[in-house]
């Protein structure tokens, strides 16, 4: 049987950064105003000063990249610059920090520094945007670094689970995942700390100190992850960059993988809420969608309408699904189709969501099928799929131990949910890709820092554009409006688009240019400009959501031109 890859990737940003046909709608929401706090900022603690002058700059020597993604015109250019494996003890054991440089066509002093997101992804899954970004703005410098742990940073990783000859090939099968977790102890025991995102932030405060020339002005872009790894950035180097734009916010102090399931959930069931005010979908599914899949759930649990898997092993596959599908701005729109279809199951209903099954997860729809059917009742699903939607991947320098590494220290509750807790969390979702109910059988066994940083905010004064989508179900928009509280000075500025999913610079399909989005183009404006003012005039231009499709989307998912099978 071919094994399904990377099942054990637990990444909290799920995206393709290149995807054109995204959309967001229209509707009453956060326009782009200043926000005036109501809670104060902590600073950062006396022990972790900030380093806007690194003592000792880096030296960097570039060389050609020949494989990045959408260049072939000789500007990319790559660097591996030793560091510090401890920036408090500089003159210690070093490691290695891989950068992937795209040369602006037209300089013009401006640079940005692209922040991946997972924990776990590195530089290369950045390239297409950074092509994009390069191609929009041929002045922009764009700058992709390997988190430490990740890519050629140095990377934590697992030979003999990740080898293309072991029984998971690159990907870390749950079976291998013990022997990998002990390899990396043993290599690095108490060392780990020092891939945290506290040591990745002084990274890349000194490799902006050694690659920015006088006069040049430098920004900082994170997306999800991102986002928390550029906020520990300001905490450490408050005043050192010329602009920061937060796009999907994980926040310090909440922004736990461990209630994700619990967040996708949510979100499904603010999207399904909008069926009832849509003629044609409240006609299929009555006044409460939600409460028609939890209904549908019992029933295919019971054996309606079974697809590829043992009665409750259907219920699981549908569940997932459609936690993968809220990923994804086009595919959310048929959620509700889904549903009816299933729900009345008959012969093209069966052959339609078996299409929707295939083009969710392409080649690995044969061993998916055989992993789900697989598990006995009540076994601990230590395999519950956190697979990726469609085309997003990671990337080949992603790191599985890195994402476990940072996530069990900083991006776990406090009260640490045992995993029967995790497991009766995920069975009351409706829409789950039952990211937190894996993560929480991988955990256990690996050593946990604490970083005085984790649970604090920053107080900088840089011009800040924080933008989020309104149904994110990887990082929900209520995490971005508290902290948009926290957003004092006058060029710190929240956008919000409505009705979008994850990662802005992707969200908000323009109804009259369909070769850009609207989060693209105000996160551009903010690249040509942090402190001029913001137009967000392409709010009211991007597509409304609504629960149909065009019939080309509806033959990429059902393999068929009739969205709801009529």
């Amino acid at each position: 049987m071919t094994t399904p890859p990377h099942l054990l990737w637990t990444a909290l940003l799920l995206v393709a950064c290149a995807n054109e046909s995204v959309t967001a709608p229209p509707s009453a929401g956060d326009s782009g105003t200043d926000v005036t706090p109501d809670a104060p900022e902590s600073p950062a603690p006396a022990d972790v000063p900030p380093l806007d002058a690194p003592e000792a700059p880096l030296a960097i020597a570039w060389s050609p990249c020949d494989d990045f993604q959408g260049v072939d015109d000789g500007r990319a250019e790559c660097a591996d610059v030793t560091a510090p494996l401890d920036w408090d003890a500089p003159h210690g054991e070093r490691l290695s920090l891989h950068v992937r440089h795209l040369r602006a066509p037209a300089p013009s002093g401006r640079a940005v520094w692209i922040l991946m997101g997972g924990p776990g992804q590195a530089g290369d899954d950045g390239e297409s945007l950074a092509a994009i970004l390069s191609r929009r703005d041929p002045g922009l410098e764009v700058y992709l670094p390997d988190h430490r742990g990740t890519g050629a940073s140095t990377p934590l990783a697992c030979p003999r689970a990740e080898s293309p000859t072991s029984p998971g090939g690159p990907g870390i099968l749950p079976t291998e995942w013990p022997g990998c977790r002990d390899e990396v102890v043993a290599a690095w025991g108490d060392r780990l700390r020092h891939f945290s995102t506290t040591a990745a932030a002084r990274d890349l405060a000194a490799l902006i100190g050694a690659t920015r020339a006088p006069g040049d002005r430098v920004m900082v872009f994170g997306i999800s992850y991102g986002t928390y790894l550029a906020h520990r950035y300001l905490q450490v180097a408050p005043t050192q960059s010329d602009g920061v734009i937060l796009d999907s916010l994980c926040p310090p102090g909440g922004c736990f993988l461990s209630d994700e399931d619990r967040w996708e959930d949510g979100e499904t069931r603010a999207l399904l809420a909008r069926c009832a005010a849509e003629p044609d979908c409240a006609s299929r599914l009555g006044p409460d969608a939600a409460a028609r899949l939890e209904d549908l759930y019992r029933r295919v649990a019971e054996g309606h309408c079974p697809m590829a898997a043992p009665p409750a092993r259907n219920a699981w596959l549908l569940r997932t699904a459609l936690g993968n599908m809220m990923m994804n701005a086009p595919q959310r729109r048929a959620i509700p189709a889904v549903i009816h279809r299933m729900d009345r199951c008959n012969d093209a209903d069966r052959t339609a969501l078996g299409a929707l099954y295939r083009s969710l997860w392409g080649a690995q729809w044969p061993a998916v099928a055989a992993l789900f059917a697989q598990d006995a009742p009540g076994t601990p699903l230590v395999r519950a799929p956190a697979i990726p939607p469609l085309g997003a991947g990671p990337g080949v320098g992603y790191s599985f131990p890195l994402a476990v590494n940072i996530l069990t220290s900083e991006l776990w509750e406090p009260a640490d949910p045992p995993p029967a807790e995790l497991t009766r969390r995920w069975a009351g979702t409706i829409a789950c890709r039952g990211v937190s109910r894996q993560a929480g059988w991988q955990t256990p066994g690996w050593p946990r820092y604490r970083d005085p940083l984790a649970d604090r905010f920053f107080a900088s004064e840089v011009p800040i554009l924080l933008l989020n989508a309104a149904i994110d179900s990887a990082t929900p928009a209520r995490f971005a409006r508290a902290f948009a509280a926290r957003l004092h000075a006058p060029l710190q500025r929240y956008v919000e688009l409505p009705d979008a999913a994850h990662a802005v610079v992707a969200q908000g399909a323009l109804a009259d240019d369909t070769s850009t989005t609207c989060g693209r183009e105000l996160e551009l404006q903010f690249l040509r400009d942090p402190r001029a003012p913001l137009d967000t005039g392409c709010l009211a231009r991007t597509i409304p959501l609504a629960f149909n499709a065009s019939a080309e989307l509806s033959r990429l998912l059902f393999g068929t031109p009739s969205l709801w099978g009529d």
